[in-house]
């Protein structure tokens, strides 16, 4: 018996060794969450400026603010209509609402992002230059010399929301993590808030521009974007697969790894057009993957009351997130018109999943998080086993 328990020491004391506290956990999260941030931050910050907001029109642009001392001030009104834009080199770019849209994903093929990407690229270069010439529908000329920098009060109030949805859902699975570390569903909600980390802060990137990225760079938030996604996706299914009860024993993360970096790849490469840039085939199959694992747990989790709130809960939050997200994405590829609601409102249905996941651990234990939490103070604590009581 005494070899046993020394070996069972032995497990014990590597498996503490590893093992995070809570609190480093949730330090460690804190400083990637803040680090996504001060490089979204930094980059938004680092943007040519002319200090309006603008909105679509039947012609060009129009402008619905000016920013108080900002480079237009006294220049530019409230209600001028912009119809292109020139620096001191080149000809004049016309101004379309495409170069205002939030999300290049509702562009429905690839070579129609492209020309948008190259049209950022053009009018990116043009607001690099010392002056600016705007061109208005009434036949004025207003020159305007865009500041390098754009202070960080012009930053939108959109730019803090992502910011704080990805602090909350990557602090939330860091949270849960750090209490049962061994769990595979504690790592898919962590993995998943990683993904809400990395897709938020990208998505902030292209969302709080005033006018226009350089193409490249455009390109390169947009993989970002798209990989943060993809990994909450990832997650997602993980959770569901695995919660409350293993569905089967098949590597369904592997073949949806498998899906996923072919969109990636013919992305970036750009082997075949896909419908609605791949919007239409990846986002359908998504939610349609993650409703028929959720009735598969419903199926399974019939007769045991434990199981059955727990997968009523995702049942009814994975909806929700359906209807949110479906309402911006796929209603806009279909329509080729603007969303009704804003890319940040629609990820607001990722702030309502983890903060219904905060209060049901509070409310119902899900997860067995108190248990779990007792195992670790008593794993921390270092008794050895063979000062244990042992049993008669």
């Amino acid at each position: 018996m005494g070899g046993r328990n020394g070996t069972l020491e032995l497990q014990i004391a590597v498996q503490s060794k590893l093992r995070l506290t809570p609190n480093a956990a949730l330090i460690i999260a804190s400083i990637i969450a803040l680090s996504a941030f001060l490089i979204s931050a930094w980059i938004a910050m680092h943007q040519p400026w002319l200090g309006i907001s603008l909105a679509d029109s039947e012609k060009g642009l129009k402008v619905v603010e000016v920013a108080d001392n900002g480079p237009s001030t006294s220049i530019l009104s409230p209600g001028d209509i912009i119809l292109k834009l020139a620096g001191l080199e080149g000809s004049a770019t016309e101004l379309q609402s495409r170069d205002i849209i939030e999300d290049a994903d509702n562009i429905p093929t690839l070579k129609e992002r492209d020309i948008f990407l190259e049209r950022q690229s053009s009018i990116y270069h043009i607001l690099l230059q010392p002056v600016v010439s705007l061109i208005l529908d009434d036949g004025r000329v207003m020159r305007v010399q865009p500041q390098n920098h754009r202070p960080l009060s012009s930053i939108p109030v959109s730019f803090w929301l992502l910011i704080s949805y990805s602090f909350i859902a990557l602090l939330v699975g860091a949270a849960i993590w750090s209490v049962k570390q061994q769990s595979s569903v504690a790592k898919y909600l962590l993995i998943s808030g990683l993904g809400v980390v990395c897709l938020l802060n990208s998505a902030n990137i292209f969302t709080s521009r005033e006018l226009a990225l350089e193409g490249a760079f455009y390109l390169w938030a947009i993989f970002f974007y798209h990989l943060g996604n993809d990994l909450f996706t990832l997650g997602m299914i993980g959770l569901v697969w695995n919660y409350p009860r293993p569905i089967a024993r098949f590597p369904i993360l592997s073949v949806l790894i498998v899906f996923m970096l072919f969109f990636i790849l013919n992305e970036n490469m750009e082997w075949m057009e896909l419908p609605g840039n791949s919007v239409l085939i990846q986002v359908p199959a998504y939610w349609a993957l993650g409703i028929i694992l959720v009735a598969a747990q419903w199926v399974r989790s019939r007769g045991n009351p434990v199981d059955r709130a727990a997968t009523k809960l995702l049942t009814m939050t994975l909806l929700v997130i359906i209807f949110i997200i479906a309402a911006t994405d796929l209603v806009s590829v279909f329509t080729s018109e603007a969303p009704e609601i804003s890319l940040t409102d629609s990820f607001s249905a990722l702030f309502i999943f983890y903060i219904t996941l905060t209060l049901a651990v509070y409310r119902y234990h899900l997860f067995d998080i108190d248990r779990d939490r007792k195992s670790t103070r008593l794993n921390s604590s270092h008794i050895p086993l063979s000062r244990m009581p042992s049993s008669a």
